[in-house]
């Protein structure tokens, strides 16, 4: 996710610097070729996404034998919806799990990703999420991926902020009924993804069983300090409806923040500020020395074993009505 800040006038508004996604109508295949490895968005709007690609996984991920399978694109069910206004189909797919975790085969996950590109981008960590065991369900916000963006060019193709928590909102509401089993959803966030699923985890806080945070989105507020040094109300740079900070005191259901102490995106210090706000059963996995995304080593990028093992625990301990039960095996 990437920032751009000029002087700072009075009552200045940062909402617009939220989003930094790349449509499928914007891809360069020149410019794709010249990226690095892990940043490449190479999927035109007429391709399909490598669901099986040979990625060259980190030395650190994989280990003791461990594999990352490639997921059947014959299996994925395309779920594009429509915005309420409208204006724009979002692209979102169902990918069921793997059948091989008996715990999880009755579970979903609602993926909502980060910055930069869309679906795409986000594919190597989708793997990851498929080889543990779980369902998916996966979305692209406006301006990103395969969500259909309008031809005007006055007109901004990212989402505004009352545009991004209403296609939140339609999401969840769209997509948590064609899970396997609606009851056993659980909201899993990734980086500015963060913005959306508390959002969704607010609104459907009845419906969703627990809340995943890795390395996610923490505030407006916070996320100036980090990276300009001034300490102003979220409202004052903002509408003030992306302050995590606040609005994660509305859910309370489950909640697990994972995140690296060097994440130079969101401070390990705003991250446990965030958590200590959060009313429901909780827990905050710090993995020390790691970074924020995929090309400099994420949460996941440490490790599977330690990853796959510290998410179920927390299903078992804090949120165990989202895991596959007897009755339903």
């Amino acid at each position: 996710m990437m920032f751009w800040f000029m002087t700072i006038g009075c009552g200045a508004n940062l909402d617009f610097m939220v989003h930094n996604g790349m449509q499928c109508s914007t891809i360069d295949t020149v410019a794709c070729k010249e990226d690095p490895y892990w940043d490449q968005v190479c999927v035109t709007c007429e391709e399909e996404y490598p669901w099986d690609r040979e990625y060259e996984w980190m030395e650190a991920t994989i280990s003791n034998g461990e594999t990352i399978r490639a997921i059947d694109a014959s299996t994925i069910t395309n779920l594009d919806f429509e915005t309420e206004d409208g204006a724009v189909t979002l692209d979102a797919y169902f990918i069921p799990a793997h059948g091989e975790n008996p715990s999880l085969t009755d579970t979903t996950l609602i993926y909502s990703h980060g910055n930069r590109g869309g679906i795409e981008h986000y594919l190597p960590r989708i793997r990851m999420l498929h080889e543990w065991g779980v369902n998916i369900l996966v979305w692209d916000y406006r301006g990103y991926g395969k969500s259909t963006a309008t031809d005007d060019p006055e007109i901004n193709p990212y989402p505004t902020q009352d545009q991004f928590l209403s296609d939140a909102r339609l999401a969840v509401d769209t997509l948590r009924p064609l899970a396997p089993n609606p009851d056993k959803v659980f909201l899993y966030a990734n980086s500015v993804g963060g913005i959306p699923a508390v959002e969704q985890a607010i609104h459907a806080q009845e419906d969703v069983c627990a809340l995943f945070m890795e390395a996610a989105w923490t505030s407006m507020r916070q996320t100036t300090i980090a990276i300009s040094t001034n300490n102003l109300p979220g409202g004052y740079l903002s509408e003030g409806k992306f302050e995590n900070d606040q609005k994660i005191k509305n859910f309370n259901g489950p909640v697990f923040y994972l995140h690296g102490s060097l994440d130079n995106r969101f401070p390990i210090e705003h991250v446990e500020e965030n958590y200590n706000n959060a009313p429901g059963p909780k827990d905050l996995w710090i993995l020390d020395g790691i970074y924020h995304g995929i090309e400099n080593g994420g949460v996941p990028e440490a490790g599977l074993t330690q990853y796959y093992e510290h998410m179920m625990t927390f299903l078992e301990e804090k949120a165990p009505s989202c895991l596959t039960t007897e009755t339903n095996e």
